[in-house]
């Protein structure tokens, strides 16, 4: 009896001990479809398990951690183990190569580049703008005072000291896992924005929306290093988008 009772802790203190491990362990996001460089050495061999125990992807030592995962479908994740050297080393979650598809935008105001870059990670872009079309981009943040809906700006360096306008009634500041370089200065009458900060974006509110409504109009204004290429980043915007949505 006594013995067993010792082997039941034991096996509790292992599985504790695991679950502790599991969730020190960095998560990385990861695009399907696309080859992709991880951050970690490898001295023998690497390994990416599925939660079921099937394997993705692996290799032997090499310069460096190079993987390309065959594509998902669209508004599908994985999520997975990546195993290096017999040691279990980052939970890893799968995305799709066009994380924003699925969402559409009024895109017609925004810089070429910018509209490119949104379209390349899977945003429709809209020909007219319509009441059903709830997101815009926009070229300037005085451009959102007059639109409906949820606005986001990708602000370049020009575009600061940003004051802003009264029309916007809650304020909002954020930091996410790519380092932003916004901040803002706080005066007696107003709020500036600059670009001397570490905020990765700023959101901003008017009034209670017209009619009830649950949508709030709102401008979202992007660090002028917002990088297209980093998947966090378009995450980012793909939780933005969709927490908009009514």
């Amino acid at each position: 009896m006594h013995t067993n009772l010792i082997r039941h802790l034991l096996l509790g203190l292992l599985i504790a001990l695991n679950l502790a491990a599991a969730e020190t362990l960095p998560q990385l996001e990861l695009w399907s479809g696309r080859e992709q460089v991880l951050p970690f050495p490898v001295r023998q061999s690497w390994v990416l398990l599925s939660d079921h125990g099937r394997k993705l992807a692996g290799g032997t030592a090499a310069d460096k951690l190079s993987i390309t995962l065959p594509p998902l479908n669209n508004a599908c994740t994985e999520t997975a183990m990546l195993v290096i050297d017999n040691r279990k080393t980052a939970r890893i979650r799968i995305w799709p190569p066009q994380i924003l598809a699925g969402l559409e935008a009024d895109c017609r105001a925004a810089d070429h580049s910018v509209s490119s870059a949104l379209q390349d990670n899977g945003l429709q872009t809209r020909p007219k703008a319509g009441p059903d079309c709830t997101v815009t981009i926009v070229s300037s943040a005085e451009e959102a005072e007059s639109t409906p809906g949820l606005s986001l700006f990708f602000a370049q360096k020009r575009d600061f000291p940003l004051p802003v306008a009264a029309v916007w009634t809650d304020f909002s500041c954020h930091r996410a896992k790519e380092t932003g370089g916004l901040g803002v200065l706080f005066t007696e009458n107003q709020e500036i924005i600059d670009c001397r900060g570490r905020l990765s974006h700023i959101r901003l509110s008017a009034g209670k929306s017209e009619n009830n409504s649950r949508m709030r109009q709102q401008l979202v204004i992007f660090t002028p290093d917002f990088d297209f290429t980093s998947i966090d980043n378009i995450i980012l915007l793909n939780t933005i988008i969709k927490e908009y949505k009514p």
